[in-house]
């Protein structure tokens, strides 16, 4: 069985932002710091490291550079995409995936990628603060370093440090 994702919207509020053919979702991954005692060393997670996203849209919008040339502006995104299975050529189920992300522009290019007769590809870097993803509605995963929030399938994982930091 293959899953592939097809037909990918970007919606920036309530507009279309645009027909996204690439999306790089941000990648989660962990600060450590060493433990050191008398019989040796080991890791342990304390905190996450900065979080990025590329997204290539086809196309120039002149709107969508308005939004995005702004580098101290945050960006809410929803990115819709269904992902479809297959088994051998047969389309065999699909399910809907949404995923949610606040972020400001890292790097865009001033008219992205020319070539004659072909749709523009207009690819834009982020930073991201905050990422949610369903699927078919349904909350897998949640992370937002700025208000310390870190979920898993509803389960808030930082709640405890929240209230005892006095976040809550």
């Amino acid at each position: 069985m293959v899953t592939v994702l097809t037909k990918s919207n970007i919606y920036l509020g309530k507009s279309l932002f645009g027909i996204a053919n690439k999306v790089t979702a941000p990648d989660i991954e962990m600060e450590t710091a060493t433990i050191t005692h008398g019989f040796g060393s080991y890791d342990v997670n304390t905190a996450f490291k900065s979080m990025t996203s590329n997204i290539n849209i086809q196309g120039f919008d002149k709107d969508v550079f308005n939004a995005i040339s702004n580098p101290f502006g945050w960006l809410n995104f929803t990115i819709y995409g269904a992902l479809e299975e297959y088994s051998n050529e047969s389309l065999v189920g699909s399910e809907q995936a949404k995923l949610i992300i606040r972020a400001s522009s890292k790097k865009f290019s001033l008219l992205g990628e020319l070539e004659q007769q072909k749709n523009l590809d207009y690819p834009i870097d982020f930073n991201v603060s905050a990422a949610k993803l369903y699927i078919n509605n349904k909350e897998k995963y949640v992370i937002d370093n700025i208000n310390q929030i870190y979920r898993i399938n509803g389960v808030d994982l930082l709640a405890k440090v929240r209230k005892d930091l006095a976040l809550q």
